[in-house]
């Protein structure tokens, strides 16, 4: 386990919460449960589910299916997964889906189900995942991809006090969270390029998450690599830096949740035979 990988663990332990419940698994849990209904599922079919995160979801549709692939770019969450979500039928693996991927050649057309919920936005090269994605699928397969469409800076806002904060010692590198901004018919019309659909709807979902101090932490670190970066000694300070700031941008109830609005853009589609 790499040094950053055990800083984001400690991190998580200190706060006394259970990582696969909170920051951005809570959205990916809320998101998942709202829409996996969609999915045609069969005892037999095989799952690549991209962006899996702590497990949580993957081993709810293991339930469902026959088979599920779990992948993910964050080394940490995925221990996390192993540990509090392992199950018989899933396989969690390191992987970003991008062209250099070394199983893309192996999954293409192999699954009868591609899932992403949220966590995309935490992979390289959007495009080119929906993308391969796509690729993966079978003729007749159905994929749901909930995609990051507007975070109203809440990612951009955060991570700009790195840059105001010269005292934790971090030059502002380019974030590693990829929003899609896309309208409906612009999604659309992007998939259609890829392949054809027998059936495809591309909509947006616009909606608030209540978010305690712990989760907007949490979701950061998550989603800012520099938060890693400012070193173990400054990260508190960053992360509290952040939430002051954040309470001014969105507001807080008598309770001191957050507020914070987000659109997805929801799309499902069956690939054509």
């Amino acid at each position: 386990m790499d040094a950053v990988t055990k800083t984001k663990l400690k991190f998580v332990v200190s706060l006394n919460v259970r990582h696969s419940k909170a920051g951005i698994r809570s959205i990916c849990n809320r998101l998942a449960m709202e829409h996996f209904d969609k999915l045609h599922c069969r005892p037999q079919d095989n799952v690549l589910y991209v962006g899996c995160g702590a497990g949580e979801e993957a081993v709810i549709l293991a339930t469902r299916v026959q088979n599920v692939v779990g992948i993910d770019v964050d080394p940490s969450i995925l221990e996390i997964a192993k540990t509090d979500y392992p199950a018989d039928n899933v396989e969690y693996l390191l992987d970003n889906l991008g062209d250099a991927s070394p199983s893309l050649l192996k999954w293409k057309g192999a699954f009868d189900k591609v899932v992403s919920i949220s966590r995309i936005k935490l992979f390289p090269e959007m495009s080119r995942v929906i993308g391969n994605m796509v690729g993966c699928l079978k003729a007749g397969g159905e994929m749901l991809a909930i995609i990051p469409n507007n975070d109203f800076n809440f990612f951009d806002g955060a991570a700009k006090i790195i840059k105001d904060y010269p005292e934790l010692g971090q030059k502002m590198k380019e974030r590693n969270v990829m929003l899609w901004h896309k309208t409906e018919e612009e999604a659309e019309k992007l998939l259609r390029e890829i392949c054809d659909w027998s059936q495809l709807s591309c909509k947006t979902q616009r909606f608030n998450f209540s978010l305690t101090e712990d989760k907007a932490k949490l979701v950061w670190l998550d989603g800012i690599e520099d938060v890693d970066r400012v070193g173990k000694s400054n990260q508190k300070a960053c992360l509290e830096a952040m939430w002051q700031w954040a309470q001014v941008e969105y507001g807080c109830n008598k309770d001191g949740v957050l507020n914070k609005p987000s659109e997805f853009m929801v799309v499902y589609g069956v690939k054509k035979n």
